[in-house]
């Protein structure tokens, strides 16, 4: 399959797809850069800003696409009504005559 990149060499698209995978699965970009210019050091340096480019585009790509989209069915449950001051009640009448 990476023979078949336009503009790759067949080990260039094999590091560059490594790279974009582990930084997909385990979303550690630079774990993925290391990973993958490790298994294709014997390559050549020519291969490093590839692997980084590749690395990036899949890690912003995955976390765009793991997003959670904002739920409209279930709104959220209403705040709950503060209850209104009762009013004080009203003092009763002294009876008349006691001291």
């Amino acid at each position: 399959m990476a023979s078949q990149l336009p503009g790759f060499p067949e080990t260039a698209g094999v590091a560059v797809g490594t790279g974009a995978a582990v930084a997909a699965v385990l979303r550690l970009p630079l774990s993925a850069v290391v990973v993958a210019t490790l298994l294709t050091a014997h390559t050549g340096g020519g291969v490093g800003p590839l692997i980084i480019v590749g690395v990036v585009v899949s890690y912003v790509v995955t976390l765009l696409l793991s997003r959670r989209p904002k739920s409209y069915s279930m709104a959220e449950p209403a705040p709950a009504p503060t209850p209104s001051p009762s009013p004080a009640p009203e003092p009763e009448p002294e009876p008349a005559g006691v001291s």
